[in-house]
C-alpha cells in the first residue's frame, strides 16, 4: 500500500486580478493559475499593456517636471512612443491578425492613438485652465497638482502575499493622497463595478500598509472618455 502524500498549501503571490478571478469563478482561477492552462490572448490585452507602459514612462522618466513638459514636445513624443510600441508589441504578433479582422485591428490602432493623444491634450487643458481660473498663478505651480506623485507604484505585503501596481498616486491641495487606476476598456458608468471596487480597496489596503498613510480617495480613470469616478 502506497503511503498517501500529505497535502501542504502552496505559496502563491496574489494580485487584484487574481483575486477578482477567484471571486468571479474559482474554476477559472484554478485553470489559469494552478493548472497553468494558457489563457487566450487578444488584441485588447496587448493594447492595455501598451497604453499603461507608455503612460508610466510619460511622467516617471520622460517628463518629470514642467520644464521638461514645456520644452519636450509631449505630443510628438507620445506619437513616437505609440508608433514604435504598436509595431514592437502588437503588429509583430502575426497570429493576432488570424483571430481579429483587419477592420478590428485598424479600429483598435486608431482608438489607441486617440486615447494616448487625448491624455496629453487633457494635461495641457488642465494646466491652462488652472491658471485661467486663478487656482494657481503659473503652470509651474499647477504641474504638481496635475502630474502624479508616483506613476506605476508597486505596493506589496509579504504577510498577505499580495502585490499590486497603482497606475497613478496623486496629491491634492491638502497633500491628501488619491490612487488612480487607468482603464482602456469601453466599460463606463457613474458607478464602480464590483471587480473595480474590490481592486481599488486592495490598492488602498496595500498602500496604507506600505506607506503608513491611508489614501483619501481611490478612483478609476476611464481614459477613453477622459472621466474619473471615485
Amino acid at each position: 500500500m502506497t503511503e498517501e502524500k500529505k497535502w501542504t498549501p502552496s505559496f502563491m503571490r496574489l494580485s487584484p486580478s487574481k483575486i477578482n478571478t477567484y471571486m468571479k469563478c474559482p474554476r477559472e482561477f484554478y485553470y489559469n493559475y494552478i493548472a497553468g492552462i494558457p489563457e487566450k490572448k487578444t488584441i485588447h490585452l496587448f493594447r492595455g499593456s501598451l497604453v499603461h507602459k507608455i503612460l508610466e514612462r510619460l511622467f516617471k522618466y520622460e517628463f518629470r517636471s514642467y520644464k521638461a513638459w514645456e520644452s519636450g514636445e509631449p505630443e510628438k513624443w507620445m506619437q513616437e512612443q505609440f508608433e514604435s510600441g504598436w509595431e514592437e508589441k502588437i503588429a509583430k504578433h502575426k497570429w493576432l491578425w488570424e483571430i481579429h479582422s483587419s477592420e478590428e485591428m485598424d479600429a483598435m490602432k486608431h482608438e489607441t492613438e486617440d486615447i494616448l493623444q487625448n491624455f496629453v491634450k487633457t494635461v495641457n487643458k488642465k494646466l491652462t485652465e488652472m491658471v485661467k481660473w486663478k487656482i494657481y498663478r503659473t503652470k509651474w505651480q499647477a504641474w504638481n497638482a496635475v502630474a502624479p506623485k508616483y506613476a506605476e507604484k508597486w505596493v506589496k505585503s509579504q504577510d498577505y502575499a499580495i502585490v499590486g501596481v497603482i497606475d497613478a498616486v496623486c496629491s491634492d491641495f491638502d497633500n491628501g493622497v488619491t490612487l488612480l487606476d487607468y482603464k482602456t476598456s469601453k466599460r463606463y458608468g457613474a458607478y464602480l463595478p464590483e471587480d473595480y471596487y474590490r481592486q481599488l480597496i486592495i490598492y488602498a489596503f496595500l498602500y496604507t500598509l506600505e506607506m503608513g498613510e491611508m489614501p483619501k480617495f481611490v478612483g478609476v480613470n476611464y481614459l477613453r472618455f477622459d472621466d474619473t469616478f471615485f
